[in-house]
């Protein structure tokens, strides 16, 4: 008896929490309804529509994206991609890819340990990017209209 009782007030105690969180941010009771109604139709998952990022086409992905290649292909990179495009390389954050834009150009990949951020551990990391990292094919473009 003692521990049935003791797991129905651990039920109580849950529901309460979720119902105080979600009066907090002001979740009414019909959008839970809502959302039991809409799963039980087979519409698929609620939780998932608001977090899952579109998928692209895989067709498309792989003509706009070229994975990279070598070391001379990550140099066109540093020295041509924009912040988004440095931004995918394993390492390297909004912050790290405004420094290597700032040291432009760059010659060779150890000209990067001279990059504020970057020391030799990162610098692995970003040659880690090689035969492995996507990128928009775009980049390499920019470099072909350049010469």
């Amino acid at each position: 008896m003692r521990t049935a009782l003791s797991v129905s007030l651990r039920r109580l105690r849950s529901l309460l929490v979720v119902g105080l969180i979600a009066a907090l941010c002001g979740v009414t009771p019909d959008v839970f309804a809502k959302a039991k109604a809409k799963k039980a139709e087979g519409d698929g998952e609620v939780a998932k529509e608001r977090t899952e990022k579109p998928k692209a086409e895989p067709e498309a992905e792989a003509a706009d994206t070229v994975v990279i290649a070598d070391e001379a292909a990550l140099l066109t990179v540093l020295n041509q991609g924009d912040v988004k495009v440095l931004q995918l390389l394993p390492g390297v954050g909004k912050t790290i890819a405004g420094a290597i834009i700032a040291a432009r150009p760059i010659a060779a990949l150890d000209d990067l340990l001279k990059v504020e951020g970057i020391a030799a551990k990162r610098l692995e990391k970003i040659k880690s990017a090689i035969g492995k990292t996507k990128v928009p094919a775009a980049v390499f473009a920019k470099e072909a209209a350049d010469k």
